[in-house]
């Protein structure tokens, strides 16, 4: 009777220890598996925002903001000075289309958010694609023309803060 029950003892042992075992495993793939939700995730993870590259790299804006500012944009001039660019400003967030009628140069187009996000990047557009309009594939508040390859140079890209934007458009 004693072997049986030493036995039985031993088993019931064994059998905790199989259950502990798989309980830890569990454990441990239920907190991998999050971990990695998380970090694939960018609206879990607390650094989202820290991941966002602001560009304040300092841009010379001309600022326009009526009808026909914004049609006649940059066609017509020669050129534009280094580090200068035109900020389109809309009443409200639409999908708006930019082209190259009368324009002498090429330019990058750059779309931003309401909150001056970079939504779209058009680079290097030929003055020889009008008359195609290029239109951001979201909707935009703001659009800045510069001389082509600023985008590239300056290494902005979509999901970037344009900081000087936003300065711009707040210090007219």
């Amino acid at each position: 009777m004693s072997q049986h029950k030493n036995k039985h003892h031993e088993n019931h042992k064994e059998f905790k220890y199989y259950w502990y075992v798989i309980g830890v495993c569990s454990l441990g793939a239920v907190l991998f598996c999050y971990e990695m939700y998380v970090n694939s995730s960018p609206l879990l993870t607390s650094s989202a925002v820290e991941q966002k590259n602001v560009v304040s790299q300092p841009l010379s804006l001309i600022v326009v903001r009526t009808q026909a500012a914004k049609e006649h944009g940059l066609g017509g001039r020669s050129s534009l000075p280094v580090d200068t660019g035109m900020l389109f400003v809309f009443d409200r967030a639409a999908n708006y289309g930019i082209w190259m009628k009368d324009m002498l140069f090429s330019i990058d187009i750059i779309s931003l958010d309401a909150d001056f996000t970079v939504s779209h990047v058009e680079s290097n557009v030929a003055t020889s694609t009008y008359p195609a309009i290029f239109y951001s594939p979201s909707s935009t508040k703001y659009i800045i023309e510069t001389n082509a390859g600023y985008a590239r140079k300056n290494n902005v890209k979509v999901g970037d803060v344009l900081d000087f934007a936003k300065k711009a458009v707040q210090n007219p």
